[in-house]
């Protein structure tokens, strides 16, 4: 018959193994493997063990060391969470997929952005999110687009860091964060989070124009330019996001036992003009800017822009997040402004 029980981790049927992370350090990040070297993200590196579910919550409820999990609902046999169709009411668009948030008190998710609007909510404990618009990109020194953690902030969040939301999440609420926009995410307590990830109109129009025809080196500047940077963006860029690193990639290109980093997918050169190029280029960049709505059209415009310059300099330099350092640094050096 119907009975009304207060939910707990522990009547959750969470089936299988689990990947935990594991660290003396509260911070957590997801690194993306493989995509060339992991400098100055020391205090971010973990490790990894697998663990029942009963072991990941008794490991959260015992902290430090700190403990973290996170996985995709449809692998942890939760099909009791689905029901009725609430997942499907969350969902936005196409190849939207739900996760399982896991965490001991202290737990944190460094700062960072999604390319995806993400819908959080919480189910047990209390969580601290803090979100940042788009345009805080410059103050946070996300990592390079090369490095393993890009998308993630360097700078290290103070307790009272000023942002735009600071909210205390209860059993029971959730909060939307559009895609591009910051956020940092503390557990208090035990805690256990669902969220959704649904696509993003802008990220869309974005990724069209990442996908877009690579100019010649020597034509960087005039596109950039032509796209409305600022006059100091090099400057701003090499400053935010490889200056803190400089030094490790300094070390790393004097390294004789190293390898390139990954080679990520390549932009093709298209048969347009440079002129059609260009009008491409602006349009999707207009699209992108119109989509992301007016609190947020100026820093996701950036946050593109940023993508869109490592992103032919690796093509320039065989996906080489050390070897892009070195150009960057080189341009800024000769003439910081366009």
């Amino acid at each position: 018959r119907p009975t009304v029980t207060k939910f707990a981790p522990t009547t959750l049927e969470l089936g299988g193994a689990m990947a935990m992370k594991r660290s003396e350090s509260p911070l957590f990040m997801y690194n993306e493997a493989g995509r060339g070297d992991d400098v100055g993200a020391e205090r971010f590196r973990c490790d990894v063990v697998t663990v029942s579910p009963a072991q990941l919550f008794a490991a959260c409820a015992s902290q430090p060391p700190y403990h973290y999990s996170v996985a995709p609902l449809s692998d942890r046999g939760t099909a009791e969470l689905l029901h009725d169709g609430w997942y499907d009411d969350f969902r936005s668009g196409r190849h939207s997929h739900a996760s399982a948030w896991i965490g001991g008190a202290g737990s944190t998710t460094q700062a960072h952005y999604d390319v995806a609007d993400n819908v959080l909510c919480q189910t047990f404990g209390r969580k601290r999110v803090r979100v940042w618009p788009p345009a805080a990109h410059w103050a946070l020194r996300v990592f390079p687009d090369a490095h393993p953690r890009s998308r993630k902030a360097q700078k290290t969040i103070d307790d009272d860091d000023p942002s735009v939301l600071d909210v205390v999440l209860e059993p029971g609420d959730g909060v939307v964060i559009p895609a591009f926009w910051f956020h940092h995410v503390e557990a208090l307590e035990l805690s256990v989070s669902v969220n959704v990830f649904s696509p993003s109109r802008a990220a869309d129009a974005a990724g069209e124009l990442l996908g877009g025809a690579v100019p010649p080196l020597s034509e960087l500047r005039a596109a950039l330019r032509d796209l409305g940077a600022s006059p100091t963006f090099l400057a701003d860029l090499y400053a935010s996001r490889y200056a803190p690193l400089s030094d490790d990639y300094a070390k790393v290109r004097a390294d004789p036992e190293r390898r390139p980093g990954a080679d990520r997918r390549r932009p093709v050169d298209g048969a347009r003009s440079r002129e059609e190029d260009g009008a491409r280029r602006r349009e999707l960049l207009a699209e992108c800017r119109r989509r992301a709505g007016p609190d947020a059209a100026d820093g996701v415009a950036e946050i593109t822009l940023a993508h869109l310059v490592e992103l032919w300099a690796m093509h320039w330099h065989d996906h080489d997040a050390a070897q892009v350092d070195a150009f960057l640094r080189g341009l800024v050096a000769q003439e910081g402004i366009l």
